[in-house]
């Protein structure tokens, strides 16, 4: 990274950084999650390795809907979860 401007090399350490806080939240005993934890780690190693490239932008982009599709997997899961646990707590 010894050929990367300040202002990218401080993008990349906020990515490191919410990638970690998002990883710690996440249930370790659960397929989905893994599989979210694993494109976290992913999407952060190819952003790193992207340092110095040209097409950043558009390469970012694409890691960016990659990530985003994985998460808005992980939200439904979430969120049936909860309406599964709402329904059976009134239906007692």
């Amino acid at each position: 990274m010894c050929n990367v401007n300040k202002e990218y090399s401080a993008h990349i350490e906020g990515i490191k950084k919410y990638g970690a806080k998002i990883i710690l939240m996440i249930n370790p005993n659960d397929d989905l999650d893994e599989i979210l934890k694993k494109d976290i780690r992913e999407f952060n190693d190819k952003i790193i390795d992207l340092a110095g490239n040209d097409d950043v932008s558009h390469a970012y982009t694409q890691l960016t809907e990659i990530l985003e599709e994985q998460c808005q997997k992980f939200l439904k899961k979430e969120w049936e979860k909860i309406k599964e646990e709402a329904n059976q707590l009134y239906h007692e």
